[in-house]
């Protein structure tokens, strides 16, 4: 009786599903939030979608955060640079443009939380960013509370 039970069991076929990928490197990232596991060099992928989002597994995909921004009267013309970008221990606005008072300038993080703030006193002013930490700012040009330009910047030691 066993021989007859142990017979059927081996001859019905199993058909087994695993991932399987030449990938180049890989691990595991630990954090407050919880834990991932990537590699990299993957060449298959799965979407999910519900309704609070969609989530696309076995791609890396960037994160990148854009910032829209209008200008309601469009015939200013502000004529500005910033450098060096990205920028060490200071960062210089260069202000091409004399027909435009008030100016100020506002050092931004990602947050959204204003860095630094001050008047535009000259064509070229000086901003301090050694106490700053890598990453990146972004630098704002105001003429009464109305945004003129705005520049990205790297802050790189």
């Amino acid at each position: 009786m066993r021989k007859t039970l142990l017979l059927p069991l081996l001859c019905i076929s199993f058909n087994l599903y695993a991932q399987n990928n030449t990938v180049s490197s890989g691990g595991q990232a630990n954090g407050a939030g919880g834990t991932a596991s990537y590699t990299v060099g993957q060449i298959a992928y799965s979407a999910i979608s519900g309704s609070n989002g969609s989530i696309i597994q076995g791609v890396q995909q960037p994160y990148e955060i854009s910032i829209i921004t209008s200008v309601n009267d469009l015939a200013i013309e502000l004529k500005a640079q910033v450098y060096p970008n990205p920028a060490t221990d200071k960062l210089i606005l260069s202000i091409g443009s004399q027909e435009y008072k008030n100016l100020r300038y506002q050092l931004i993080d990602l947050q959204g939380k204003t860095i630094a703030s001050d008047r535009v006193n000259q064509n070229t002013q000086s901003i301090d960013m050694s106490k700053l930490s890598n990453g990146t700012y972004f630098l704002r040009v105001l003429s009464n509370k109305q945004q003129l330009k705005t520049f990205q910047i790297i802050k790189n030691k």
